[in-house]
């Protein structure tokens, strides 16, 4: 009977740590939490925890880093500082890991730094978005939201070049 007891207890942990698995979290972290306290006690802490969200992840690996001023990517394992060693600028960091950037094709790499200089892709809570950027992004918006308005008649051309000038600072 205690034989039956013992990989029954085995087999609910395995079970724990597959469903945690299944759902992004640790399969060893969650069987060993069962083996131990209860397979009933993990499965309910897994709960708890839910599934694995795209902040854990990206808290857990390491990212790539990007500067402004020159374009340059740097993993964060290799600059554990803030700054570009080239230009002293401070970097930005991604939404991209780096185990994801070193398997990307050149073509994909240019297109995510273009993205990153769009302010596409930044870690928001970490650091600051470059200012100029984000007015970039935000001017580029305004003035094609108008020039839809334009297009579609809902303004004349006079209103739109008012706009145009107000929102470029001209």
């Amino acid at each position: 009977m205690t034989i039956v007891v013992i990989v029954s207890w085995i087999i609910l942990c395995v079970v724990v740590g597959a469903v945690a698995q299944s759902i992004g979290r640790s399969f060893g972290t969650y069987c060993l939490i069962s083996l131990f306290i209860s397979p009933l006690i993990g499965f309910i802490i897994l709960a708890i925890q839910g599934r694995v969200t795209e902040d854990e992840i990206l808290n857990e690996n390491n990212h790539i880093f990007y500067c402004p001023n020159c374009s340059s990517t740097y993993s964060s394992a290799g600059n554990k500082d803030e700054y570009c060693p080239k230009c002293n600028e401070l970097l930005l960091e991604t939404t991209v890991l780096t185990r994801d950037w070193k398997e990307y094709p050149q073509s994909r790499k240019e297109s995510l730094k273009q993205e990153f200089a769009g302010g596409q892709r930044l870690r928001r809570n970490l650091g600051v978005v470059n200012p100029v950027i984000m007015a970039q992004n935000n001017s580029a918006d305004e003035l094609k939201k108008f020039k839809e308005l334009l297009d579609s008649g809902a303004i004349t051309q006079e209103e739109y070049d008012i706009k145009k000038k107000q929102i470029l600072g001209l």
